[in-house]
């Protein structure tokens, strides 16, 4: 079985202003309803675990900056173990591609306790081996306005769905502290790294890449990292190669198994986000 990669947060945030409409997420079991979303896939870590990703430039994929730790020493995982399934449906994917180069955040601390702080700098880009060159496969253009609360929608593979992408064709981007932005869309565990799409002119960019899990207003949401707040960044990581991973501090990360029969924190503070990790 493979590892599911997520996080778990555990802030109860306040909540304002009437709710709107928020779809139920559904599988994209047909070649036809899955199409359009090929550049979304799924990142494969040698070992078993696995995130949600996406096509940005034919060689660029974009993801969360823990998908490419190991969660237990706090290392980078080698780019060569790691490999792109793009629009993976069914043990089909229209490509595969391993990981050439790695750029994760500086600021990004895997073995920190999570704060809004770290969330804000949860972002990865993953340079391919070699382009992604498929017919009607397009890379996923960048949100670059103004962030509002309002419909979103999400494309993402999971827990109980790792096979095949599933989508949430309206949910609803709540608040935002910084750089993290508060979604009501339906997540879990696997679904770290997946884009969170708005509709600019009929065409889906991404506004935000999943990071971790959260209580708002008494409901689970899902909490993302603004895309026009990292990237470009990490683009000039890339284009520098400077692509170290600063070594991460020491720190006790209590880790969450499915199944352990608790949901239990670890032990920072309300007004924290505790960082947890699943393993089958």
């Amino acid at each position: 079985m493979m590892r599911l990669v997520g996080w778990i947060a555990a802030l109860v945030i306040a909540a304002t202003g009437a709710s709107a409409q928020t779809t139920k997420l559904r599988k994209l079991d047909s070649e036809l309803n899955a199409q359009a979303w090929q550049a979304v896939g799924r990142l494969d870590i040698a070992g078993g675990g696995f995130c949600s990703a996406t096509l940005i430039e034919d060689d660029l994929v974009v993801t969360a900056a823990h998908c490419v730790y190991n969660m237990d020493t706090g290392q980078a995982h080698a780019p060569e173990n790691m490999t792109f399934r793009a629009g993976l449906r069914d043990g089909k994917a229209a490509a595969h591609v391993r990981v050439a180069k790695v750029a994760a955040h500086p600021k990004f601390n895997p073995r920190a306790a999570s704060s809004y702080a770290n969330i804000s700098h949860d972002a990865a880009l993953l340079r391919l081996e070699k382009p992604v060159q498929v017919y009607q496969l397009n890379p996923f253009a960048l949100h670059q306005d103004r962030v509002v609360r309002g419909p979103v929608s999400i494309v993402s593979y999971g827990r109980n769905r790792s096979e095949a992408q599933s989508r949430q064709n309206e949910c609803q981007m709540k608040e935002r502290q910084g750089a993290v932005l508060v979604f009501d869309c339906d997540v879990t565990y696997g679904s770290s790294g997946a884009p969170v799409f708005t509709q600019m002119n009929g065409r889906a960019k991404i506004m935000a890449v999943v990071s971790a899990m959260s209580v708002w207003d008494g409901r689970k949401v899902a909490l993302g990292v603004d895309v026009q707040a990292v990237v470009p960044d990490l683009k000039q990581q890339l284009r520098s190669g400077q692509l170290a991973i600063a070594p991460a501090p020491a720190a006790r990360i209590k880790r969450l198994r499915v199944g352990s029969g608790g949901t239990a924190l670890n032990g920072t503070s309300r007004k924290s986000i505790g960082a947890k990790f699943v393993k089958p």
